[in-house]
């Protein structure tokens, strides 16, 4: 896709605006999201924020179709405000495709932005080992909020500049898990997600909402 193309994906932001960015697998989005989402919101001195679900996991996990993963996010995080925009500009780029790769891209469409990356704790060990890392410092600011069970300890140098927000934390709700969850019916997803995915069939390891045997 060409970048005029891309252009029309990404919201409009002209140059200073500052752009919170969440990024994540979204497989499914779930509370804690939503409370990272409007945690962000309230906190960080941004304009907007943008959801960006991942086309490819850079670990190779595999994850639901991106257009089910953007469908949910749309559900979820539409409750918000108007501020808040999921943005599948992932889902138009080459792969594999990286964090850093985004964050370069959404800066040539958007020069003279600044962008605020938002993240749990349970990421501070992960992203030394993302794909440039040093670049990734370079395009935005990287705001660390704490979740359960991740206290931020041994933080790497690489990050030692940046936010972290302590004395908050946020319930260690992890994707996987919901998705376990589903078969007792019991789960910690927005009810419109949570219908999205018993219409959808998503997640055959759900008896209740296993796909039929062809």
């Amino acid at each position: 896709m060409s970048f005029q193309q891309l252009d029309k994906i990404l919201p409009l932001a002209p140059p200073g605006s500052r752009i919170g960015i969440l990024g994540g697998s979204f497989d499914p989005p779930h509370l804690c999201h939503q409370l990272l989402a409007l945690s962000t919101l309230a906190i960080e001195p941004i304009e907007m924020l943008w959801i960006i679900p991942c086309a490819n996991h850079p670990f190779q996990k595999k994850m639901s179709p991106i257009k089910d993963r953007i469908a949910m996010c749309k559900l979820a995080f539409g409750r918000l405000n108007k501020n808040v925009r999921v943005v599948p500009l992932e889902e138009y780029l080459p792969t594999p495709n990286y964090t850093a790769r985004t964050l370069e891209v959404i800066h040539q469409l958007r020069p003279g932005i600044e962008l605020y990356f938002t993240i749990g704790s349970d990421i501070i060990p992960q992203i030394v080992k993302w794909h440039e890392p040093e670049k990734i410092i370079k395009l935005c600011k990287i705001i660390i909020y704490l979740r359960e069970c991740f206290p931020a300890t041994n933080i790497p140098s690489l990050l030692k500049n940046q936010i972290i927000h302590s004395g908050y934390t946020l319930p260690n709700i992890q994707s996987r898990y919901i998705r376990e969850s589903l078969r007792n019916n019991q789960t910690m997803l927005d009810k419109k997600v949570k219908d999205y995915i018993k219409e959808h069939q998503l997640y055959e390891l759900t008896p209740e909402l296993a796909k039929p045997e062809s």
